[in-house]
């Protein structure tokens, strides 16, 4: 088990991190281990930034100014 210190903490912990709907390749299988300590977020602060990839994508495409620009069409020349 590796432990770590953050720069805002007096001890040293350890502890897991969740990764949900990953694609794994080539016949790899994820197995989830100690679930309990997984880190989640939303127990350690009033308000989750966590958001689904779904949920995020219109909040960047407001933020970074989003415009549907199609893409060029090929023509062989």
């Amino acid at each position: 088990m590796h432990f770590a210190q953050a720069s805002d903490k007096e001890v040293q912990d350890s502890g897991s991190i969740c990764s949900q709907g990953d694609i794994f390749l080539n016949g790899a299988v994820g197995v989830e281990r100690n679930p309990e300590t997984v880190f989640r977020a939303e127990a350690h602060s009033l308000k989750s930034t966590i958001i689904s990839a779904h949920d995020l994508a219109p909040v960047v495409q407001t933020i970074v100014g989003w415009q549907n620009v199609p893409r060029p069409s090929h023509q062989n020349a």
